[in-house]
């Protein structure tokens, strides 16, 4: 049964249907009126048009229909039209009123309910017409009084005099219409005309019920049979299970004895048992039983839990009722009506539930089984409306849905219509079930049927092209969407501003998107659903102010303490700690969901979601092995309750901690399985996302060339699909790959094209991303300018979006700028800025990473002491998070400052406890662990162990294909060779490199190498020209403190051996730690000379005797 809704907006014409019957109701020239049924079911209420003249102008509401209890406007106009081709009769000749017609009557305004009720019928009953909103913003707010009381002239007459407040015995149409159909309510001492004529339609049911076809042949008629006494509704029984229920009574009759149920549980199992065994939405239930009674949204579960306990029925294996998480709720026991009142009745059984398949879009032809399942229904209708008179009789509907608590992925676009076909209905709510757990395929398909069925079905096409844009295909979203808004349907205001948001949506327009669901919340406040699609886009615009004042906004509507426990705000809240970079706040939020779960074992998908959020929260917070293991529970949960889309999600997550870990075999599974699931899913966009992760586990392994062939494919097919945000990340993930496979021109074209692409989709997160990376990047080609304004404008943006993260990494860039501008106290207080908001946010990878750059900035401006306690930080981070891959860089880095410092042995415990062949590690990093070791065994003077642990790194270096690295480990093999003694090789391999090599202080590394072995063949002249005229010049432009000692060190040798440039080499090398560099030079000083006894025991102690023989030898000319 709905509620008649009226409008006091001026129109003369309405058609009103309900579920698949449509009535005419017109206001004649004349003055009478006459109502029509113009669609499906033949009958009509006779009401004596003297009865209607009065009534308001119109009798159409702008609050369209989600479910059958609603109703649907379907069309308003303002001309007049002809007479309707059936005026009502007289009362006494009155058919009966046909089902679903809507007579439970109240007016109520904005402020103030204005009509007494009705009296009463074994239990009084409020009874009376919901006055919906207006059709324009003007006629929002009280009923005019002129209006209050046309409309009360018009009830008066209808339900008769107790109708408005006054005794009498005047007899209504209405209440002659129930006698006419059912005396024996009249014998039966009812008063209650409302009640009266439900009564009628429910117990003297006079229409059958047709599924899926919505008509009905007069012929076909059931009728009760002769001699059987209609029985009172509040005596009846049903039989669930083995329970029976009371409705008189408000008692479930169990094994262990009567349980009493309070009003609104008798109700709410009244109202399932009537829609069963049909899946009823949570806001359904809040209208039906509740009304705006409702204190919360949580009145349902509370309800339902109630139930559950008085059915001893357990939500995890449901025999009753079924919990669809954010969906709603069903009767799956099927319910037998017990006629006890009747003698020689039979029991109606309930078909028994079926699980929700795809909707197939041709029919059947009708077989023997089906018309008997035809006839079932059609009896089981009579029980339907039973309860329905119980429901209806006290509870008003409401046109807001208060606080609704379905989850975006389960919620329909447009929230008022819903498609009239029946068939065409029940696909469009399979696709919603589908949705919500993340099968896109199924759902597009059963949208797609929903089409067929009804091609001008706005809410089908809406919800398609949203669908079709969460697979990544946005070109065919946008023209769903735009097919839809060319539907030109009937729809509601707010449900109007609900589909240009969507487009605005598709079109990356979220400022647009914004302002329309700003509206559509205001003008609504209960619509919660609008609300949190107001806060995804305030996200996307970077506005963490407006999303958070979004958010309390919510709060205020579902009350402040449900909110305390409502999931959905709580994984709202964490999702937003997430973006401000705050992932401690991140782990509360997650962890109160968790615990609100465990009271609750049907949180189902907001459970898995919020476990996923912990485990990338405990990620970013450094825990790594308990990430791994929530993100490994959140995939076992999600898969257990069906959530397909978090199961790939968190499989995603697993694999990517896999791969932090250097597991990179692991890694590698994980995020195969969850892009394989995301394809079965039909779910492109994270197919996409899930591919771009396997590429860097390629790039880790090596195969950069693989690496980059597969993001270029995947640009390709983002482009083609239209999706602009794919393409700006994978050009993203392009440029990552290409910096450390040593081609930073093309890398800096890729950052800069995905820089365009995020501006013009106007993604401010990710727009801060590539200025971040673009400006480590111009750093990188020495073009500081550009680094500098690359990396302010990212901090300017990350200050905006509230992510310390972001923050911590442009700073930690601009303090590198800051050093080579030479403004070393601006370069220390950016550094510690950068320190402190990681530290802030116990984001300990962060922390060692920052370590880790910082430290070869230190290293290189000389502070060879600040360099090694940062290495060391770092190393010690990466070990303690099992992060395999940082802690090979960080213990190579560390291992070279130690041999730096002439600390043999502290390299070499170091190297011991990072094997370069550890599992997981990548090539390039176990390359560097093999060319520290290689310079180990130098210093030791195992030249055969060196060459063959160079040769190793090469090698590695090869397999990668980063051509800078291959030639730094050619460099090395030159130095043995120079060692060995060949020293025309090493000669033809450092002119070679010199021409070669990129990085200017690789450069100028070969040519230190060469100038030594330019000595070593006494040309002197022609090495100090090429330190004078090549090496300083470059290092002049790109300092870096070891090379420029150590070029002070060749040029003294190329001049002879200077002592006094010697001693002031030696000096400054002592200063900065440089330990082997000042031994070196200390050599040189006595080069004709035996060794001091000092010198000598130093060298000794540190391993380096056989070392400083052969370079002592070098120093002398010798020739070929």
């Amino acid at each position: 049964m709905v509620p008649l809704l009226l409008s006091t907006s001026v129109v003369k014409f309405c058609a009103l249907e309900s579920d698949s019957r449509t009535y005419k109701l017109k206001e004649h020239s004349d003055g009478n009126a006459s109502a029509t049924l113009i669609t499906a079911r033949p009958s009509s209420i006779s009401v004596p048009p003297s009865n209607l003249k009065t009534a308001p102008p119109a009798l159409c509401s702008m609050s369209a229909s989600r479910a059958s209890t609603r109703l649907t406007p379907t069309g308003c106009s303002t001309t007049a039209d002809t007479p309707a081709s059936m005026y009502v009769g007289s009362p006494t000749a009155a058919p009966p009123l046909p089902m679903g017609w809507p007579t439970v009557l109240s007016l109520k305004s904005a402020s103030r309910r204005v009509m007494a009720p009705s009296g009463s019928c074994q239990g009084r009953a409020a009874a009376g017409t919901s006055l919906g909103k207006a059709s324009s913003p003007s006629s929002r707010g009280k009923v005019p009084a002129k209006s209050q009381s046309s409309v009360r002239r018009f009830m008066v007459p209808l339900l008769g005099a107790e109708a408005g407040g006054r005794g009498g015995a005047a007899t209504s149409p209405l209440r002659a219409a129930s006698h006419a159909i059912c005396p024996e309510h009249e014998k039966r001492g009812c008063t209650n005309p409302e009640i009266s004529v439900k009564l009628s339609c429910a117990t003297c049911l006079c229409a059958g019920d047709l599924p899926n076809s919505g008509r009905i042949d007069r012929k076909t008629t059931q009728k009760p049979p002769k001699g059987t006494r209609t029985s009172s509704l509040l005596a009846m029984r049903y039989r669930i299970h083995e329970f029976e229920l009371d409705v008189e009574g408000g008692q479930l009759i169990g094994p262990a004895g009567a349980v009493p149920l309070r009003r609104q549980v008798l109700l709410t199992l009244c109202h399932l048992v009537q829609r069963a065994p049909d899946l009823v939405p949570n806001d359904e239930l809040l209208d039906v039983v509740w009304g705006r009674q409702a204190i919360s949204p949580n009145v349902v579960p509370q309800a339902m839990r109630e139930l559950r306990r008085a059915f001893g029925d357990d939500a995890r294996e449901p025999r009753f009722i079924e919990t669809r998480h954010r969906l709603g709720y069903r009767l799956i026991a099927p319910a037998q009506r017990i006629n006890g009142g009747v003698p020689g009745a039979t029991a109606d059984t309930a078909p028994s539930p079926s699980t929700v398949a795809e909707a197939d879009s041709v029919r059947s032809v009708p077989t023997r089984s089906s018309v008997a399942l035809r006839g079932a229904r059609s009896a089981w209708r009579k029980v339907l409306l039973a309860c329905t008179v119980i429901v209806m009789a006290g509870v008003t509907a409401t046109l807001l849905l208060p606080g609704r608590q379905l989850a975006d992925a389960s919620a329909p676009v447009l929230a008022e219509v819903l498609p009239r076909d029946a068939e065409a209905r029940q696909a469009f709510h399979a696709a919603l079930i589908a949705r919500d757990h993340g099968d896109l395929a199924a759902a597009e398909r059963n949208l797609r049927n929903a089409i067929r069925r009804e091609p001008q079905s706005v809410a089908s096409s809406a919800d398609l092209a949203r669908v079709l844009a969460e697979q990544g295909r946005f070109d065919d979203a946008r023209r769903e969407a735009a097919r839809a808004a060319g539907l030109n349907a009937p729809l509601s205001r707010s449900d109007a501003i609900r589909l240009a948001a969507l487009q605005a949506e598709l079109d990356f327009d979220c400022s647009r998107a914004a302002e329309l669901y700003r509206s559509v919340f205001a003008f609504e406040p209960g619509d919660v659903e609008s609300a949190y699609r107001l806060y995804e886009c305030e996200l996307a615009l970077a506005d963490r102010s407006a999303a958070e004042s979004t958010l309390a906004a919510i709060t205020r509507t579902l009350g402040n303490r449900d909110a305390q426990s409502n999931p959905r705000l709580l994984l709202a809240r964490a999702r937003l700690a997430a973006d401000n970079g705050q992932p401690e706040e991140q782990r509360k939020f997650a962890q109160r969901v968790l615990q609100g779960c465990n009271d609750n074992p049907a949180c189902g998908r907001l459970g898995a979601a919020a476990r996923r959020q912990l485990a990338a929260a405990q990620l970013k917070l450094g825990a790594v092995d308990t990430a791994l293991a929530e993100a490994g529970r959140a995939a076992q949960e999600a898969e257990a309750g069906g959530h397909a889309s978090i199961a790939a999600s968190a499989m995603l997550l697993k694999g990517v901690i896999a791969r932090e870990q250097g597991r990179l075999d692991d890694a590698d599974r994980d995020i195969r399985e969850a892009q394989r699931r995301y394809i079965l899913l039909g779910d492109e966009t994270h197919a996409t996302e899930a591919e771009r992760e396997s590429s860097v586990v390629m790039r880790v392994r090596g195969d950069t060339a693989g690496a980059l062939k597969r993001l270029a494919q995947i640009e390709q097919t983002a482009a083609s699909r239209g999706d602009l945000r794919a393409r700006a990340s994978t050009l993203l993930a392009r440029g990552m790959t290409e910096l450390p496979a040593g081609q930073p021109e093309a890398a800096r074209v890729s950052l800069e094209q995905a820089r365009e692409f995020f501006v013009s989709s106007r993604d401010v997160v990710g727009e801060a991303a590539a200025q971040v990376n673009l400006g480590s990047l111009y750093g990188r080609l020495e073009r500081h300018a550009e680094a500098k304004q690359a990396n302010e404008r990212a901090l300017l943006l990350f200050r905006q979006l509230g992510d310390k993260r972001g923050q911590a990494f442009a700073l930690g860039n601009l303090a590198i700028s800051a050093g080579i501008e030479g403004q070393a106290e601006r370069k220390r207080e950016l550094t510690e800025q950068s320190l402190a908001l990681f530290r802030d946010i116990g984001a300990r990878m962060e922390v060692g990473r920052i370590q880790f750059n910082l430290a070869i900035q230190d290293r290189r401006d000389g502070n060879l002491a600040v360099a090694r306690t940062r290495f060391a930080e770092a190393w010690s981070a990466f070990d303690q998070l099992q992060a395999s891959t940082w802690k090979q860089r960080a213990a190579a880095s560390l291992a070279m400052i130690d041999l730096d410092r002439a600390d043999l042995d502290a390299a070499a415990a170091l190297l011991d406890k990072s094997p370069a062949d550890a599992a997981g590690g990548e090539p390039l990093h176990a390359a560097a662990l093999h060319a520290t070791r290689g310079r180990l065994f130098e210093l030791r003077g195992d030249l055969r162990a060196a060459r063959l642990a160079h040769e190793k790194a090469l090698a590695l270096r090869q397999q990668s294909q980063v051509a800078a690295w291959v030639d730094v480990s050619e460099l090395d093999l030159a130095r043995i060779d120079l060692f060995e003694g060949e020293l025309t090789r090493a000669e033809v391999t450092c002119r070679r490199l010199v021409q070669r090599m990129e990085d200017p202080r690789d450069a100028a590394a070969a040519e230190l190498l060469l100038a030594q072995v330019l000595i070593a063949r006494d040309r002197r002249s022609e090495a100090a020209r090429l330190l004078e005229s090549s090496t300083l010049r470059r290092l002049d432009r790109h300092p870096d403190a070891a090379l420029a000692l150590e070029s002070e060190l060749m040029l003294a040798l190329a001049l002879g051996a200077d002592r006094e440039r010697l001693a002031m080499m030696r000096e400054a090398a002592e200063r900065g730690d440089f330990q082997l560099l000042a031994l070196r030079a200390r050599l040189a000083e006595s080069a004709s000379a035996p060794l001091p006894p000092a010198l000598t025991e130093a060298l000794d102690k540190r391993g380096l005797v056989a070392w400083s023989v052969r370079v002592r030898s070098l120093s002398a000319s010798r020739t070929d």
